[in-house]
């Protein structure tokens, strides 16, 4: 019985998804005897979608044009032309039909309909009553739906606390008979708002101090979601009250060694409660080797010489507060003995090893991208990886916003039948031109769909439960009918 009421379940969740409906238009061009003239629609079943009689209206126009729009769903149909005279649209004026959906004609037809009357020659008496029908089809307007695409942008990317910025959305739609029905704004995974028309935005007030990350995600007729990628937006304090920034640095480690003639790297790590970082600055005592403005904050010391270091790093906030950190003490030797060149095969020389270019690893075919900085050829094996997650992504936790959507399962099918791959998840043509697979962002993809699918499971349980609740209550009554039989 569980069984039953399962695939029963599934059948009420599967069944029951609409479609948006199509509209067909006609235009008629009536000849001299417009009452002679009726038209209708009927579904695949029979049944008549639409239906005007012949003589239903004095209204129509004598010789004029007139344009009537039908909403339909998907489906089969037949459209019929009516004569009561049974000679068509002869007039005189002739006269002439067009049903169409856009810029497909469906049916259409002049004069005699295409042979529909057995005397064009004018009879005396009138003719058995004809009609000329055409069937057509109309498909599912959300069949292999595409979705719509979105961009996001701050009229601000840095402001104090108590103000306001705009966030602005461009969002478009591929599929041609659909709509852009609504752009939702987020704060992280936060809805905060959303606008109905073009163009689209909403402005937002942030309070506490901080750097906040902002997405819009634009929403078709069709239930189809695209997400844009993200905006950061900077709040600071008011300078009056500002807090100096915190730094330190986390490589080298103090007291430790390195080899002369060899690169160096110095990382800093540096924070500002109240506002943002605008630059750390590299010091070997006095003197400063160099500046950086965008975290991960570090400078290469290349080629550095023997000798006792005291690198500082200064980090300045946005109101022009300064920290040094704590010194750290760097020994570089002149190396030998057993030291060895840390690149060259074999070499035992632990530690730290740096190199601003590209390394190929069995290979030295390098990309033009020089966002890519490490080449291997075979295989690569490893205890542990971790993917940092992307500042232009994120994870799925979306997928459980109370306010997400998921597509119609019907949907879905007819998007597999059509393209052979599931919604929002790449094509194997586009990993190719993509040159591969982004590991990171085919992960968060796959857990989506695993969440979306712990959402259709539980949308199935809840029909199932409604289900064996009705069932319970025609056990009960059929009971009850059986004792007022045997009585």
């Amino acid at each position: 019985m569980k069984k039953t009421l399962l695939g029963l379940g599934l059948f009420l969740l599967f069944s029951g998804i609409l479609s948006a409906q199509t509209t067909v238009t006609l235009v008629v061009n009536f000849d001299g005897f417009p009452n002679e003239v009726g038209w209708k629609i009927t579904n695949s079943s029979g049944t008549a979608i639409v239906l005007v009689m012949p003589g239903a209206s004095n209204a129509f126009p004598s010789g004029e044009s007139r344009t009537y729009n039908y909403a339909l769903d998907p489906g089969s149909y037949t459209f019929t032309m009516l004569d009561s005279y049974g000679d068509g649209l002869l007039g005189p004026p002739v006269g002439s039909f067009s049903l169409s959906n856009g810029a497909t004609v469906l049916a259409s037809g002049s004069g005699d309909y295409d042979g529909i009357a057995s005397n064009n020659s004018g009879p005396s008496t009138p003719l058995t009553p004809k009609e000329k029908s055409y069937p057509f089809t109309i498909g599912s307007s959300c069949s292999g739906n595409v979705n719509p695409t979105v961009t996001v942008s701050a009229s601000s990317t840095t402001i104090t606390t108590g103000a306001s910025f705009t966030l602005s959305a461009t969002a478009s739609d591929a599929n041609g008979n659909n709509t852009i029905t609504k752009v939702e704004f987020y704060k992280g995974a936060t809805k905060i708002g959303e606008d109905l028309t073009s163009p689209y935005s909403f402005v937002q007030t942030e309070s506490t101090a901080g750097t906040y990350s902002y997405t819009a995600r634009a929403i078709d007729n069709c239930s189809g979601q695209g997400n844009s990628t993200a905006v950061s937006v900077t709040v600071n304090t008011p300078c009056g009250s500002n807090v100096a920034p915190t730094v330190s640095i986390s490589q080298p480690a103090n007291n430790s060694t390195a080899t002369a003639g060899t690169n160096l790297q110095i990382n800093a790590s540096a924070t500002d409660s109240d506002g943002s970082i605008s630059q750390v600055q590299f010091y070997n005592g006095a003197n400063l080797l160099g500046t950086s403005t965008t975290s991960p904050y570090s400078y290469i010391y290349t080629t550095i010489p023997a000798g006792t270091y005291t690198f500082t790093a200064r980090a300045t906030d946005n109101c022009g507060a300064v920290t040094t950190s704590s010194v750290i003490t760097v020994t570089v030797s002149a190396g030998g003995g057993s030291s060895c060149n840390p690149w060259a095969l074999n070499c035992t020389t632990t530690g730290d090893i740096s190199r601003t270019g590209r390394v190929g690893i069995g290979t030295g075919n390098f990309l033009s991208d020089a966002s890519y900085l490490l080449y291997v050829k075979g295989g690569i094996r490893a205890e542990k990886v971790q993917l940092e997650l992307s500042s232009t992504g994120g994870w799925a936790d979306y997928v459980f916003a109370p306010d997400y959507k998921l597509m119609p399962l019907k949907q879905v099918a007819e998007y597999l039948k059509t393209y052979r791959h599931l919604p929002g998840m790449a094509s194997e043509a586009e990993m190719k031109a993509e040159g591969g697979i982004n590991v990171g962002k085919i992960t968060a993809q796959q857990q989506a769909k695993i969440e979306e699918l712990f959402l259709y499971v539980i949308e199935v349980n809840k029909k199932v439960e409604h289900l064996q609740t009705e069932l319970e209550q025609l056990r009960k009554e059929n009971q009850s009918l059986r004792k007022q039989a045997k009585k």
